[in-house]
């Protein structure tokens, strides 16, 4: 039995070597976002890295502006010292903001809407609405904003004026699929779309920033 038991230890420290093996390989390759939105006025390395085995504060944010800049490449050393490697950034500097405690979801539709007038067959992945600076409260009525060539980009910066005619700034981010179709040969004036002359494909919302919608036709 005691045997059996030693055994059953020698098991349960190669399954949990195993584990942490796992992680590791999620964990220590990976490239900083240039903007990390936070849930409270500290950092910590769970925000950074989700999957980290154990969580920790890295740093303060500022608690009357509600951010945090730091340079990349002394938020990599920090990381790095917790044995995070194989680190690498975009940007030179990182910036953490504090979320702002408000609803959002008005706008998320209102965004929504206006791009599926535009590309019926959109579907979405995901739809961020952030702040440009902390908000604690925003009003209940408000009409929503978006620029003239919305459309163009899957990220930009949106407004809401409420009734008192007061103007809110608010950055977006949307990832979704839109379905394009490709001419298999030159289309004639008045020729019907279908698949004899055009290929169906998808097209991420990451590529209206190189303009690339304008050269398919949405559904």
């Amino acid at each position: 039995m005691l045997q059996f038991a030693k055994l059953g230890k020698v098991l349960k420290m190669f399954l949990k070597i195993l584990l942490l093996l796992a992680v590791s390989t999620q964990i220590f390759a990976f490239v900083l976002q240039k903007t990390y939105y936070i849930p409270s006025t500290y950092v910590k390395l769970r925000d950074i890295v989700p999957n980290a085995p154990y969580d920790l504060t890295l740093y303060e944010v500022d608690p009357l502006r509600f951010t945090k800049k730091v340079r990349a490449q002394e938020l990599m050393q920090t990381l790095e010292k917790h044995g995070f490697t194989e680190l690498s950034s975009k940007s030179r500097y990182i910036k953490f903001i504090t979320k702002s405690p408000i609803d959002t979801s008005k706008i998320i539709n209102a965004l929504k809407d206006a791009f599926k007038e535009k590309y019926p067959s959109i579907q979405f992945t995901s739809v961020e609405v952030v702040p440009r600076g902390y908000l604690n409260t925003i009003p209940q009525e408000y009409e929503v904003e978006l620029p003239r060539t919305f459309y163009r980009t899957n990220e930009g910066t949106l407004s809401i004026e409420t009734l008192k005619k007061r103007k809110l700034f608010f950055d977006y981010l949307i990832d979704a699929n839109i379905d394009v179709y490709h001419a298999k040969h030159e289309i004639q004036k008045g020729e019907k779309l279908s698949t004899l002359n055009t290929i169906k494909s998808k097209l991420n919302s990451t590529h209206l920033k190189r303009g690339r919608s304008q050269k398919n036709k949405s559904t």
